[in-house]
């Protein structure tokens, strides 16, 4: 991950996309649609929602405070202030090493709107 791309997670609160392996880390990032998704399914609840904004961004949070979860999830997704991290299971330094994870990078960087929210 790009330097500048790192330092957008510095002391951030982010919400887990947890994959039990790569290929179904693949497959879902692979999928233009995977924002949209989270957001029809409500996977982030509107007041994790309000209060991981409040924490990336409380200006941000003071204007938002009172929007629905749709305006609020698409205004933070849009600024940047919606951060996930991407989890694989299976790859660190207690499991099976730390292999390159370039695939799954890939697919996030492709996508100029989750590359401003993922992080893998």
């Amino acid at each position: 991950m790009p330097t500048p791309q790192l330092d957008q997670f510095d002391d951030k609160l982010a919400f887990v996309l947890y994959y039990e392996n790569e290929d179904d880390a693949n497959k879902s990032l692979l999928d233009s649609n995977l924002l949209s998704k989270i957001k029809e399914q409500k996977l982030f609840g509107h007041n994790l929602l309000l209060e991981s904004l409040k924490y990336n961004n409380e200006p941000e949070w003071s204007l938002l405070k009172t929007a629905t979860y749709g305006e609020l999830f698409d205004r933070m997704v849009e600024e940047g202030t919606l951060k996930i991290a991407v989890i694989i299971s299976g790859q660190g330094p207690v499991a099976f090493g730390m292999p390159e994870m370039f695939t799954p990078m890939q697919h996030i960087n492709a996508n100029r709107v989750m590359k401003k929210s993922l992080q893998s």
